[in-house]
């Protein structure tokens, strides 16, 4: 990893970083590992965030094993991170344990996205995976797009929530819910006003 926080670490700040070339994650987040924010990073592309150094195998972020009430990015200006440009997907929430993984946020973030937020820098798979046990997420404010799968894929869908985030030309949908979920919606029809 580029950073690893593990065995319970908490109330720590991963501000402002290059976090790229790595042969894991760029971010590993896991046992039990809570209340720490990841802000204003570069995961995935090179220092101007414009390239992808190619990197990540097992994506961007990595929360997992009983990790909780961390935050990933924010809505202030510049508390967003850059998560793109990665192998697999861009963040993942799962649990391999029995401990579920609760009460985290990804706010703000540009997720398949160069620095300038205009630009593709796909990750190489899902946006945003919260999947097997990823209950409680919060998904807000961020710019999701060019991803080579899903925007979003949720399969558990205790107490998730996704609002208020521009999610476009990714591969597949742009929210997929299974599982338990409720159907996501379906735009059918589009009116443009005067």
């Amino acid at each position: 990893h580029g950073v690893e926080l593990a065995g319970g670490a908490n109330d720590n700040l991963v501000v402002d970083n290059l976090l790229s070339g790595k042969q894991n994650h760029g971010v590993g987040i896991t046992s039990e590992a809570h209340d720490n924010t990841v802000s204003g990073n570069l995961i995935g592309p090179d220092a101007t965030g414009t390239y992808s150094l190619g990197t990540h195998p097992m994506g961007g972020i990595d929360i997992s094993n009983g990790a909780h009430h961390n935050v990933i990015g924010g809505l202030d200006t510049g508390e967003g991170n850059v998560i793109s440009g990665n192998q697999t997907d861009g963040i993942a929430l799962f649990k391999s344990t029995n401990d579920d993984v609760t009460n985290n946020q990804v706010l703000g973030n540009l997720i398949g996205l160069g620095l300038d937020g205009v630009s593709p820098l796909p990750n190489g798979g899902t946006g945003i995976f919260n999947v097997y046990g990823a209950v409680r997420t919060r998904i807000e404010g961020n710019t999701i797009a060019f991803n080579d799968g899903y925007g979003i894929l949720v399969t558990n869908c205790e107490g998730n929530t996704i609002t208020q985030n521009s999610i476009y030309s990714n591969t597949l949908a742009g929210i997929e819910s299974e599982g338990n979920c409720v159907p996501a919606p379906e735009i059918t029809d589009v009116a443009i006003g005067p």
